[in-house]
């Protein structure tokens, strides 16, 4: 793998990383419409940082992926996974910090007459944000996964990076299928801190080694 690539690679990795960090430290919490109104800038400026940290992450995992290539089976079948991922947390990121102060700003004044209507509006849009954020989180914890066994199967990077992202992607498909909450605010937050620590890790090996085979 080119020494410049894996470097910037790892750089990106870092830089999403941060990013995803500071959307969940700028998030603000849900409320009414009145309260999303007023926080309107703050959530298309955090939700817009999260759509930025996910394009910047993906030009860190595609140099991963690359770099694990020799696993062609586990590196191509995690890039997959976190493609879906990044367009699932893409579409939840426009919809809940995009689409619903929009939607809000255009509708003007709540009245009797509209409430109802833009309560459904709503709703729905909260239901697929949902959606989008569970299909996010699974897909990038199957990712992790596959990429966690292919360091530890080739040790191109440290195994210990390897062990650290197997137990925190399956402990989150676990924990998910076992009923906890990830798609609130709080689960989320906790979620994105737990990978954040192992995107970290793998970011900060790729960018300060140089690209020869590791044990």
């Amino acid at each position: 793998m080119d020494s410049r690539l894996e470097k910037s690679s790892g750089v990106a990795i870092v830089i999403g990383s941060v990013f995803m960090v500071l959307t969940m430290a700028l998030h603000p919490a849900g409320g009414d419409t009145a309260h999303i109104r007023q926080m309107s800038d703050i959530i298309i400026v955090s939700h817009s940082l999260a759509i930025l940290s996910i394009i910047v992450l993906s030009y860190g995992m595609a140099g991963l992926a690359i770099k694990l290539k020799s696993d062609i089976v586990l590196s191509y079948g995690g890039a997959v996974l976190f493609a879906f991922s990044a367009v699932a947390v893409t579409m939840a990121a426009a919809l809940n910090g995009l689409a619903v102060p929009f939607f809000l700003e255009r509708m003007g004044e709540i009245t009797s007459e509209n409430s109802g209507m833009i309560r459904t509006v709503l709703i729905y849009n909260y239901s697929l944000n949902k959606a989008f954020d569970l299909i996010f989180i699974l897909a990038m914890s199957g990712a992790a996964v596959l990429w966690s066994w292919a360091i530890v199967r080739t040790g191109l990077l440290k195994k210990w990076l390897g062990f650290l992202g197997l137990v925190v992607g399956i402990l989150a498909i676990a924990m998910t299928l076992f009923g906890f909450v990830f798609t609130d605010l709080e689960g989320l937050r906790i979620f994105i801190g737990a990978f954040v620590v192992w995107l970290l890790a793998v970011g900060v090996a790729l960018a300060r080694k140089p690209a020869i085979l590791q044990t």
